[in-house]
């Protein structure tokens, strides 16, 4: 039970005297003080950011009301829930306000996590019953040669020797695929074998070069006959109409020429697998690429053994994912969302002939600019915010996102921030 459940029902039952224009919901929460989260217990009006000074009482039945302005993720989640909820459909993180209930005073309801309108079209998708293969793992024993390294200080570097090193076959189960660079030594370094790749398609990240449905492609032109793939079933995906995975195909997995593996805690990204060196090819600006970049870690196992394994649950989910893969419709569908763009720049696309417009995002403080392909699908990106829950709620929503607003699509400058939806902001 969390320890603010019993604000709940002086909440409901006093809905009404909040249902003023300009408020948009009502939670449970804590009072700021000098635009501090202090730990006195509060009902908290979270009102909308154009809306002038909103009239309120100043307590309820002894507790303190709260009023502040939305931060741009609340306000974008109130003026525009279907969008949001494409995005929280597939990012579990974003959801999670059934712990700490937001309620609409217009209706006397709490905010569902996710919208009706999503909600339908999530439910119209058949559910499959997962079922693991046929395998009974034995304990891989001997000496197992192992490299084990941290990323953005070896992740590139050792990602390349790994994928250089395919003779024959690589396969490939992945989150996400959108760094170019990767992209290039795919093609590059693994022309004449033969590619299996698993790929889910969720909301862009903010380092993307191109978007998962073009990496796609773009492989299957590079590979052609060499190169077998499917889309993970996933039931926020656009490319899937069954699914086995209800939010995420979070994995993670490369298995080379049936005896080596490699396993990391990141995705084929920029933000995970910078293109930088700076151990054995340092260069000025690593410092600055590291700031932009998450800490992963990688392992490389040299194993006949732990490589069967892994390669059989591999096998198994691109088999699962090609005889359950959508039907011309959807597939049609998809391929034409695919196809949306943002507002364009004056910049051309990429030297490297595909193309491809680009707009700009100028990042706050010392970041450096990003220059992205356009985006293969109208899905919302993240939400660049600010927020003002405490600790304890933060917790409880178990809530931590990094965003871009989607109203800063295509301008030249946007200010980028890391939330905690806990009031903790830094640029």
């Amino acid at each position: 039970m969390n320890s603010l459940d019993h604000l709940i029902p002086k909440i409901k039952r006093n809905l009404k005297k909040f249902d003023k224009a300009g408020v948009l919901f009502v939670r449970p929460g804590f009072c700021m003080e000098k635009k501090w989260l202090s730990k006195e217990e509060a009902i908290v009006a979270v009102t909308s950011r154009k809306a002038k000074k909103v009239k309120l009482p100043l307590e309820i039945e002894g507790t303190r009301v709260d009023v502040r302005k939305a931060s741009e993720l609340e306000q974008f989640t109130h003026d525009k829930p279907d969008e949001f909820s494409e995005l929280a459909d597939h990012r579990a993180e974003l959801r999670g306000t059934s712990l700490l209930p937001e309620f609409d005073p217009s209706t006397g309801k709490a905010k569902a996590p996710i919208s009706a309108k999503v909600t339908a079209t999530r439910q119209k998708k058949k559910r499959l019953p997962y079922e693991s293969p046929n395998l009974h793992p034995k304990p891989a024993q001997g000496k197992i040669p192992m490299i084990c390294h941290v990323s953005p200080d070896a992740g590139w570097s050792k990602l390349q020797e790994f994928v250089s090193g395919t003779q024959h076959q690589l396969k490939v189960s992945m989150y996400d695929f959108t760094s170019d660079h990767i992209l290039k030594l795919f093609e590059n370094r693994l022309k004449g074998k033969d590619v299996r790749l698993t790929l889910d398609d969720p909301p862009r990240n903010r380092h993307f070069d191109q978007t998962d449905p073009q990496t796609m492609d773009d492989l299957k032109a590079a590979f052609q006959a060499k190169f077998a793939s499917a889309w993970a079933l996933v039931r926020s995906s656009p490319e899937a109409e069954k699914w086995l995975f209800p939010s995420a195909y979070h994995i993670k997995v490369m298995v080379r020429d049936g005896d080596t593996v490699w396993l990391s805690s990141g995705n084929l990204n920029n933000s995970n697998q910078p293109e930088i060196d700076p151990i054995n090819k340092p260069q000025p600006g690593d410092q600055k690429t590291a700031k932009l970049s998450d800490r992963d870690w990688h392992v490389i196992i040299q194993s006949k053994e732990l490589a069967a394994t892994f390669e059989t649950y591999l096998d198994f989910d691109l088999q699962k994912a090609k005889a359950n893969a959508a039907g011309p419709a959807v597939a049609a569908a998809a391929k034409k969302r695919s196809l949306k763009k943002p507002k364009k720049t004056k910049r051309a696309g990429q030297a490297d002939g595909r193309n491809r417009n680009v707009y700009v995002c100028q990042p706050a403080g010392t970041r450096r600019a990003s220059h992205h392909h356009a985006s293969a699908d109208s899905r919302p990106r993240y939400l660049s915010t600010r927020d003002t829950r405490s600790d304890q709620e933060c917790a409880a929503l178990l809530v931590h996102t990094v965003a871009v607003y989607p109203s800063l699509q295509g301008r030249q400058q946007s200010s980028f921030h890391r939330i905690d939806r806990c009031g903790e902001g830094q640029n």
